[in-house]
């Protein structure tokens, strides 16, 4: 039931997250690691999204504005400490000849699977509510963090990144 300009409000304020995320992203890689702070990332990712199932009529705009803008604030600034993690184990461990390659075959399958993932989410959304779909969605975006917690070799795959890194100059 938000106006057009309350829920752009909303995106404005929720994509500071991400230039937060920008900001502080090579702290995190510092103090955790890479791959502490791809999971720190996730983990911020997966929680995001739960303010916007509590968002209803009933509710004052300015805590509707708040529950969705809340999912870009969290999940943005995760997004980006784990994109950046990703984006530092990918060059370590890709030969300089194939980085063009590999970073032009993962922003396509990428690509297509936001385009898949956004019609997929309309097509259930229109078939079985707003609520229900954003709760499914939700609960998806939990499930990264919890295979790269417990199946995933990222723990691991961080380390290698930790002896490529140059530590940053001091002043």
């Amino acid at each position: 039931g938000l106006s057009p300009g309350l829920m752009g409000l909303a995106f404005a304020l929720s994509s500071v997250g991400f230039v937060i995320g920008s900001l502080v992203a090579p702290r995190f890689e510092r103090r955790f690691g890479v791959s502490g702070a791809i999971l720190w990332g996730l983990a911020l990712i997966g929680a995001s999204p739960y303010t916007m199932v509590a968002a209803n009529d009933a509710l004052p705009d300015w805590v509707n504005v708040s529950f969705f803008a809340l999912p870009g604030l969290i999940g943005g600034f995760g997004g980006v400490i784990q994109y950046a993690g990703f984006q530092a184990i990918r060059q370590t461990i890709t030969p300089e000849r194939l980085l063009g390659r590999v970073y032009a075959s993962s922003s396509f399958v990428g690509r297509v699977l936001w385009l898949v993932g956004a019609l997929a989410g309309g097509f259930f959304g229109e078939a079985v509510g707003l609520r229900p779909a954003v709760v499914v969605a939700a609960i998806g975006y939990a499930i990264p963090f919890l295979y790269a917690l417990t199946s995933s070799p990222l723990r691991t795959a961080g380390e290698a990144t930790r002896s490529s890194t140059p530590e940053p100059a001091e002043g």
